[in-house]
Parts: C-alpha cells; structure tokens; sequence
C-alpha cells in the first residue's frame, strides 16, 4: 500500500513543482485550510495553505483530484512532529507524526533540498 501511494506522490510531485508559485482561487482553498487548520492547530497555517495551493495547481493542471493530504514543515527540526496527514473527503487529520529527512539535506534542520536522483537529499515537490 504504502509503495503505491508513494509512486502516486512522486507522480504529482512534478506536477506539484510547476505550480509552486501559482496562487490557488482563495474561497475554494480558504475553506479547506480552514477545515484543516482546525484540526491540525500545531500545523502552522501559512504552511497548510502553500499545500493546499500547490495541490488544487495540480488538479488544475490535469493530476487526479487527492484523496489525501501529506504536509511536511520542514522549517520545524526532525526532532518535532512536523508530518501532517489529512483525509479531504471528510477534511480530518489521520496522522500527526514525525518525519526524517535525507541524511544530506542537513542535521536536525532540513536546510539543502534537491529532486536530482541519487542527491541524498529531500525534494520540496
């Protein structure tokens, strides 16, 4: 299972990474953040809401609308719950947790990121 949904996030990271700069329609994603943020209070909402706008910049571009949500606030360190997981179906939080980054993105806080294979470090999208 978790394979699958693995190659289904790595499918729509390319995707995800052509709209990180795209705003997404603020009613539609405001109302999710909000539904989200609620749920997730620790979750630091400027993070959530660059989530939500890169994922409804990923449906608009043509990837399948989400079934689920995994946000990571990597400007918290990896020794804090910095993993959201949401189901967007019935907008609630299944999992809150902690996270790892690659061994060469940095030491306790994630600072150098790539989406080169074989770079050792996380990618952003």
């Amino acid at each position: 299972m978790f394979r699958r949904i693995g190659r289904q996030l790595l499918a729509a990271g390319s995707i995800v990474a052509l709209c990180a700069q795209v705003q997404a329609q603020p009613t539609v994603s405001g109302a999710i953040v909000a539904d989200l943020s609620a749920r997730a209070p620790a979750l630091d909402r400027q993070v959530l809401q660059h989530a939500v706008s890169a994922m409804q910049c990923a449906v608009r571009h043509g990837a399948e609308p989400a079934r689920r949500l995994a946000v990571i606030d990597y400007s918290l360190p990896s020794s804090e719950r910095r993993l959201w997981i949401f189901d967007l179906a019935q907008r609630e939080l299944l999992l809150a947790d902690y996270v790892a980054h690659g061994n060469k993105s940095g030491d306790n806080h994630a600072t150098a990121f790539s989406n080169m294979v074989g770079s050792h470090q996380s990618s952003l999208g």
